[in-house]
């Protein structure tokens, strides 16, 4: 059996080893990361309901302001 015959079909079963290895390590983490970003869009989702409830209250002060300067 001669190793120089081997040599480059064992280089890339390491080379795969490898790349499977950092995939499945990448997929491993993507639930987390989901959670994540899902936690994030969720606070800024909260902070634009807020935002359009001031705006809402804004148009309706300046509303009833300019009512009741127009008298």
């Amino acid at each position: 059996m001669t190793w120089a015959a081997w040599a480059p079909a064992i280089i890339t079963l390491v080379g795969w080893i490898f790349t499977a290895g950092m995939v499945m390590g990448r997929i491993k983490n993507q639930e987390i990361t989901a959670k994540d970003h899902d936690d994030q869009l969720k606070d800024h989702t909260i902070k634009i309901e807020s935002l359009g409830n001031r705006m809402t209250a804004s148009e309706a002060w300046r509303e009833g302001y300019n009512a009741g300067r127009s008298k």
